[in-house]
């Protein structure tokens, strides 16, 4: 008989156990990696081989007494576990270990390796289910206990087949990041995103639930054509829960009502005035392993020509939405958030003079209060210059000079700016300046 080492990786005690029982000669060595713990114990083996065992794999009916062909005898053989040739189970010969030990970097340096054995079975991971938008918000409260743990926003379970003889890297199974195969490993250096690890791996060949879709209007005159466009747009595809909030009083509050409508941890938000693109993949995820953020994308622009987030789709986090209390000039730029440039619809804001004025008017002031900004100078100059359109458009241009002279009225004093957020200001504002009625 030879010597028998377990690598007691966690979390599998009661298999620890068993083999202890069955092979009570065994030693118990706590896992690091396979490199160094089989290291560990080949300096303790005194026979002619030793067994490494790992308390991952299910031994039952595995035969111990096993010994390999003479012409075999100076290979190190390794049983794959599940799909992983390499795998997590060893007879390692003792002499030919120790003459390259010292030279290995790495474990699959060893000359030569046998893996022409049957696959042994491992067992399950440790699954946690998390209820938090992201794994790095998980990871904060996570006792990680097997070398892997799936991090799952279902109770679905899930197999792969990782391995375990050099770096272990985080793998992705679902097109949101947001089923996941961590390493214990990796939890103490994950902070605010799970890229803060240096190795990570997407498969992504599970589609992620579609996120809800909320349309958002206020009485604009386009709203009931767009919004049918848009039913018509996601009716052949996969699409999530499509609800529609009217007629809220206050930005704030449709946003908030927006999101206590949606059923999904991110949900896209569509604007009564954007006319949604029809190659627009509803099937676009989140990354759930950032920081919680919102998600603008590009809309056209038709009057001034620019693609930019202004108007455009915006994929809203739930949570973060309800405990925005709307402070800054931006309702989404407030939070944490990101740009994603794809084409998410064309902005159709001049229907009316009234909205025009007060869609360039809000803009305007954003962009003015967002210098130095040699991105956001440009634009403000695009939509300061006429073009000679029709007078409807010319609004829009009045609009964006009428904010410029309001900042300079004001001197950018910040509640003074922060007033061109409701409409009640903006409709009385028109109308004393412009004699503008507000149409909505």
């Amino acid at each position: 008989m030879f010597d028998v080492f377990i690598m007691d990786m966690g979390g599998h005690d009661a298999n620890v156990l068993a083999l202890q029982q069955r092979l009570p000669h065994a030693r118990t060595l706590r896992w690091t990696d396979h490199l160094h713990t089989i290291r560990r114990a080949m300096s303790q083996c005194r026979t002619r081989r030793a067994w490494i065992l790992s308390s991952c794999v299910d031994y039952q009916g595995f035969d111990w007494l096993w010994e390999p062909p003479p012409w075999q005898a100076h290979h190190m053989h390794c049983w794959p576990s599940g799909n992983q040739q390499f795998g997590d189970t060893f007879l390692v010969p003792r002499h030919c270990w120790n003459q390259q030990q010292q030279s290995l970097e790495r474990l699959e340096q060893f000359q030569p390796v046998n893996f022409e054995h049957a696959s042994l079975p491992r067992l399950p991971w440790q699954s946690i289910q998390y209820d938090t938008d992201t794994i790095p918000q998980a990871l904060v409260h996570a006792h990680c206990e097997t070398p892997y743990v799936w991090f799952t926003t279902g109770p679905e379970s899930y197999t792969t087949d990782a391995w375990l003889w050099r770096e272990q890297p985080v793998i992705s199974e679902s097109t949101d990041n947001g089923c996941s195969l961590v390493p214990r490993a990796a939890h103490a250096v994950i902070h605010e995103q799970v890229y803060d690890y240096a190795w990570t791996q997407k498969k992504q060949h599970i589609q992620a639930p579609p996120l809800d879709i909320v349309f958002i209007s206020n009485g604009e005159p386009q709203a009931e054509q767009h919004y049918q466009h848009l039913s018509r747009c996601v009716h052949t595809v996969g699409h999530g829960k499509i609800t529609r909030i009217d007629g809220i009083n206050g930005r704030v509050a449709a946003y908030h009502a927006a999101a206590e409508a949606s059923t999904t941890a991110w949900f896209f938000a569509v604007f009564a005035k954007l006319e949604v693109d029809k190659q627009f993949d509803w099937t676009w995820q989140p990354d759930r392993w950032q920081q919680p953020k919102h998600y603008i994308f590009h809309a056209h622009n038709p009057v001034n020509g620019l693609v930019y987030g202004h108007q455009a789709m915006i994929a809203y986090n739930r949570n973060m939405v309800l405990v925005n209390p709307g402070q800054g000039l931006d309702f989404t730029l407030d939070q944490p958030h990101e740009v994603v440039p794809i084409l998410s619809g064309t902005a159709h804001y001049v229907v009316t003079p009234w909205q025009a004025w007060r869609t360039a008017f809000r803009e305007a002031i954003k962009l003015r209060h967002s210098l130095p900004d040699v991105e956001n100078q440009s634009r403000l100059h695009k939509w300061l210059t006429e073009n000679n359109s029709s007078d409807l458009v010319k609004w829009s241009h009045i609009g964006a000079r009428d904010a410029m002279q309001y900042y300079d009225e004001v001197g950018g004093d910040f509640d003074q700016l922060k007033k061109s957020y409701e409409w009640d200001w903006l409709a009385s504002y028109a109308l004393r300046r412009r004699n503008l009625a507000a149409d909505l």
